[in-house]
């Protein structure tokens, strides 16, 4: 297998609380697109550069997601998380995680890993699975999966570096993985710090162990892969975690592994392809990834950094080991079991001497062999082929390599440009006022003797601004309001939905009244048919009462013949019947008469209520139009502000190329003032010299003791410089709290002058 370079990737965490309560600034800024970091304005490439904003998802697909394919082919995998304490390794690790985060958004490398493995295995019963995890605790290395602290001892067999007495538990899920984990770091040294509540005491080690078996027949590739995933402890400063007694011990232990691994690095790469000692027994730590740095595994290492100027010391030298660790070049092999290798070769040589003597017995080897050299003869003519291609493959890729290095140094200047640009656009749209009010709290601060001046000037200031904006109108509101775009379409959209539910009411009403009207229709046309028959029926009703009436008289005068007087009852009868069917008759056209009259008043109210709605319908209408005028009028106030802005901003432009040129003439002076004072230094050595009379032994020493007192200097100037930015960065804290105090009597000024308005009204 070829050298593979150890991939390196940088992430870069959110400001913490305490750093913003320090007021510290950034000082680092992320090229993602170019995968390149700069701090305090060097620059360095890497594989992968994660900025605060990245998820945990985002870091694993980049960084972790590509090593399964490798692990799963039977090669060593490594992942590492190296840094400055505080800076985020244990949370990108996933180290500190329970069964009960299995499912959750923020979880680490190591979830996401073995979540992976085992949904790649699935139900096959060719995997076996088995997890170990230790920690180096002041250079003792302890197993976490056992409750015993006993120091355990590093072997070596065979080139291969391992624990002697270090346990193995095998996990069939994500679940019982995630149990061994949460066991092994509960028993993890941690502790509290200045800089961190739970800092990592020890370097940590969790190692999966994937054993592939062969199939029923004996076929399939068999192998033993494991994955180290390393959760080291940070590099601390005792000046900043004020660590005392056992802290101190710890964090003096950590930093000599860390320096031991860092020699590693340096020397593994400055060797190159030398045969260079490396230092790999210095420190338990690097002895146990030997095979991880230069050895026999695909290796990947997340720097993590603190994006504040105040850890600007500890960014920087991490991210000059990242550098040296992408020099580093790994040989990684497949590990198969050798008895099992050999078996494998075994049967490949007898299928092929099998092949060979069956073509033997059937007569064709002068065939197959006049085949094999026409094969190899055309094979040896695509290897010319591919050669010739490769060449000039490797040609075009020097151009574009060269093309390519241009480019992004011209990219890498647009970007500078655009940054600039939009922070220059960014201030541009700042109130004037808020600069302004900012300047003199600025200057309130470093004055002792006008506070209380300035203070009242601001208020009545605030005052005077707040009776300027009580004087507006609201158009001037609008315009003032830079979510009133997204007011705007909003509301025409809540009337646009609104116009159209009416219109919607307004066609339902029609239907409605037209229905209305048909059944009106009908009914009268029925009233029409039935008016004269009912006239008719009222007519024969009366004849029929009269002569009811009549029979009766006549059955009350005579009794005289019986017969007769049974005729007239059954006729009386037969009247009262005939009166009574008339009578439903007639009751059935006054029903049709009364629902005739419903209708009409349904239809008036319909008519009504349409006439209404198409009342709101012009006056939603004119709402809409009042809108989109106001609209119109805010969006040109809008355009003359911007064009205002752009004004202001190529002024600005302007004032900022006269400062340079300025700058530019400073400079230059400076520097031809430099350069006579370093003639002049020159001149008076060389007169030193000529006039020195001791012997050449002497001159030696004495350009020993001046190298010697030169370099005492620049130490002393570094150590100078350095305090110098550490009383900086105290009294930056103590301006910005200072700033922190005046802005909330500000805001309390600022809220005075309202109330006192409103008591007024």
């Amino acid at each position: 297998m070829a050298d593979i370079p150890v991939r390196v990737a940088v992430r870069v965490r959110p400001t913490s609380t305490r750093e913003k309560s320090e007021s510290a600034q950034p000082c680092v800024v992320c090229f993602e697109e170019q995968n390149q970091v700069s701090v305090n304005g060097k620059m360095f490439a890497f594989d992968n550069v994660f900025d605060t904003t990245a998820s945990q998802e985002n870091v694993y697909d980049a960084c972790a997601a590509p090593m399964l394919e490798y692990l799963f082919k039977g090669y060593n995998c490594t992942l590492l998380a190296y840094g400055q304490t505080g800076s985020g390794k244990t949370y990108t690790m996933g180290t500190e995680e329970t069964a009960d985060s299995i499912s959750s958004e923020r979880r680490g490398i190591i979830t996401r890993m073995v979540d992976a493995i085992f949904e790649q295995i699935g139900l096959s019963a060719l995997y076996s699975v088995s997890v170990s995890m230790l920690e180096i605790y002041e250079e003792r290395v302890i197993d976490l999966l056992t409750p015993s602290r006993d120091n355990l001892q590093i072997r070596e067999m065979k080139g291969t570096v391992f624990v002697q007495g270090l346990s193995s538990e095998r996990v069939s899920s994500l679940a019982t993985t995630m149990q061994q984990l949460e066991k092994g770091s509960l028993l993890r040294s941690k502790g509290e710090t200045a800089m961190n509540d739970k800092s990592s005491r020890s370097h940590a080690i969790f190692t999966v162990t994937i054993e592939k078996l062969p199939g029923k027949d004996g076929e399939g590739g068999c192998f033993r892969s494991k994955l180290h995933l390393v959760d080291l402890a940070g590099s601390e400063k005792l000046k900043k975690t004020q660590a005392e007694g056992e802290r101190m011990r710890e964090g003096i232990k950590i930093n000599e592994g860390l320096l031991a691994l860092g020699n590693v690095i340096a020397a593994l790469a400055e060797a190159g392809g030398s045969t260079r000692h490396i230092p790999y027994r210095d420190s338990k730590i690097t002895r146990l990834l030997q095979d991880s740095l230069g050895g026999n595994s695909y290796t990947v290492m997340i720097a993590c950094v603190s994006p504040a100027d105040t850890n600007a010391e500890e960014t920087l030298s991490t991210l000059r080991y990242a550098d040296r660790t992408k020099k580093i070049k790994n040989k990684p092999i497949v590990n198969v079991d050798p008895s099992v290798a050999m078996v494998e070769s075994l049967r490949a040589e007898l299928a092929a001497v099998k092949h060979e003597l069956a073509m033997i017995k059937t007569g064709k080897q002068p065939l197959l062999e006049s085949s094999i050299l026409a094969r190899t003869e055309c094979l040896e003519k695509e290897l010319a082929e591919a050669n010739s291609t490769i060449r000039s493959l490797n040609l075009r890729l020097a151009e574009e390599v060269a093309g390519r290095s241009i480019f992004v140094e011209q990219l890498f200047a647009a970007t500078q440009a655009y940054e600039t640009l939009k922070q220059r656009m960014r201030a541009a749209i700042e109130e004037k006022t808020e600069e302004s009010e900012l300047l003199r709290l600025l200057e309130v601060s470093f004055s002792k003797h006008s506070v209380i001046q300035d203070d009242e000037q601001q208020a009545e200031e605030i005052d005077k601004e707040k009776e300027s904006q009580c004087e507006e109108d609201d158009s001037d509101e609008a315009t003032s309001d830079p979510a009133y775009v997204t007011e705007f379409a909003e509301k025409q959209s809540a009337l646009s939905r609104k116009f159209a539910s009416l219109l919607d009411e307004i066609r339902n009403k029609e239907r409605a009244f037209e229905v209305t009207e048909q059944s009106k229709a009908q009914l009268e046309k029925m009233r029409e048919a039935h008016e004269a028959e009912l006239e008719e029926l009222q007519a024969k009703l009366a004849a029929i009462e009269r002569e009811r009436d009549d029979l009766q008289a006549q059955l009350r005068g005579t009794s005289i013949h019986h017969k007769l007087s049974e005729d007239r009852r059954r006729r009386l009868h037969e009247l009262e019947k005939e009166i009574d069917a008339n009578r439903k008759r007639i009751k059935e056209l006054k029903r049709i008469e009364r629902e005739n009259a419903k209708l009409q008043e349904h239809a008036k109210k319909l008519t009504q209520e349409i006439q209404e709605l198409k009342k709101l319908r012009v006056k939603m209408a004119r709402q809409m139009k009042s809108e989109e005028a106001k609209f119109r009028k805010w969006k040109l106030n809008a355009d003359r502000e911007l064009m205002q802005i752009k004004n202001r901003e190529r002024k600005r432009e302007a004032e900022v190329a006269r400062e340079k040129q300025m700058t530019a003439q400073q400079l230059a002076v400076y520097r031809r003032k430099y350069e006579e004072a370093s003639a002049c230094n020159r001149r008076l050595q060389q007169m030193l010299v000529k006039g020195s009379v001791k012997p050449h032994s002497q001159r030696g020493g004495q350009q020993l003791i001046t190298f010697l007192e030169n370099e005492l200097d620049i130490a002393f100037s570094t150590a100078e410089a350095r305090d110098h930015c550490e009383v900086l960065i105290e009294q930056r804290k103590a301006l910005s709290q200072q700033l922190r105090k005046m802005q909330e009597r500000r805001n309390k000024l600022a809220r005075e002058p309202s109330r006192k308005k409103r008591t007024s009204k």
